[in-house]
């Protein structure tokens, strides 16, 4: 084994709650020179200090833990749990989750250490900070089996609460849209380069058609021969106007059953 990486295993097991002082080697190894312990020490502490810089600016939360027990945690992850190091490593990590979380936690905590790979690699709860805001937030573990004293998980935590609200406040705004249309008892369509991307139930009737054969055919597919041809010029001078005026006109359409229907169309860009 070279001496950089010796350098690098002995920097990365005196990472451990962050200690910045390498601890006094206890007795002087048999037949190294002076100078060459020096040159070990110094590589050592540049060791170290390049990989807390890299953990310290690192925006989501990193953190070592072994069973109940809190190894390491980065700034980041003391600032969402809000609790120091010290609190944290006192209380451990199930002092912080939600009570209703700590069980699956624990179980994918225990299997993860026993080597379990069935065990999802991401997964999300809830954190509780000591003003009792519930924080929602993502979870990444590894095994690492090598680590000082016996395997542990390395992962980080990521507050994911914000896109949670986003997500479903769309999801809500999307149901009130899609409940609105389904309401309109005039056919609503939605095109884009002679594809159809969407119609309403109403326009399902109209056209006695289903969405998918809509989409399979195109709007082709249903307008009547004769019309083609000026349905497709309308498309194209609202398509080449700079203003998103609605754009009005009639035209026939054909049933599957042969029958003609007459249809006004309003489009805007």
């Amino acid at each position: 084994m070279d001496l950089k990486r010796k350098v690098r295993q002995l920097a990365r097991r005196r990472l451990a709650f962050g200690s910045s002082k390498p601890r006094s080697p206890e007795k002087e190894i048999p037949g190294k020179k002076e100078t060459e312990l020096d040159s070990v020490t110094v590589a050592v502490h540049a060791e170290e200090e390049k990989y807390r810089t890299t953990i310290a600016a690192i925006q989501d939360g990193v953190y070592v833990i072994r069973n109940d027990e809190v190894l390491y945690a980065n700034e980041a992850c003391e600032i969402l749990v809000d609790r120091s190091l010290e609190e944290i490593g006192v209380a451990g990590w199930r002092s912080f989750l939600h009570p209703d979380d700590i069980d699956m936690v624990a179980k994918y905590v225990t299997r993860r250490l026993a080597g379990d790979d069935e065990v999802p690699a991401r997964y999300e709860c809830r954190i509780v900070r000591k003003d009792g805001e519930i924080r929602d937030v993502q979870i990444q573990a590894r095994l690492a089996p090598n680590y000082p004293d016996g395997p542990a998980l390395i992962g980080t935590i990521k507050d994911v609460t914000d896109q949670k609200i986003s997500e479903e406040t769309l999801q809500r705004e999307e149901e009130k849209y899609r409940t609105t249309i389904a309401a309109i008892q005039d056919g609503i369509y939605v095109l884009r380069d002679g594809e159809v991307l969407f119609v309403n139930a109403a326009c399902e009737e109209i056209l006695d058609r289903s969405v998918d054969e809509i989409k399979a055919t195109g709007w082709q597919g249903f307008v009547h021969p004769d019309d083609l041809p000026d349905v497709a010029e309308h498309a194209l001078h609202l398509l080449a106007s700079e203003e998103s005026l609605p754009e009005n006109y009639e035209c026939r359409v054909v049933r599957p059953s042969g029958e003609i229907r007459f249809v006004q169309i309003q489009a805007h860009m």
